[in-house]
């Protein structure tokens, strides 16, 4: 979790400051021999303290893998 300080960060515009940016992510893999499956999800949400509010952005991935 990412929680910047304005009074130290003079670049952050004051109109529509972030307030607070939270990322989350998590894999899971499974094994058989030389293939490999994988899902991951992402996930990110950033607090604005104007009219924006909160955004909100997810992701879901597929990953397959053969080992040689």
């Amino acid at each position: 979790m990412d929680d910047p300080d304005e009074a130290n960060s003079p670049s952050l515009p004051a109109a529509n400051p972030r307030i607070k940016n939270e990322d989350l992510s998590g894999m899971l893999r499974f094994r058989a021999g030389r293939y490999q499956l994988g899902v991951e999800y992402f996930r990110a949400t950033t607090t604005y303290g104007g009219a924006t509010g909160k955004q909100k952005a997810s992701q879901v991935s597929l990953s397959v893998l053969y080992s040689i």
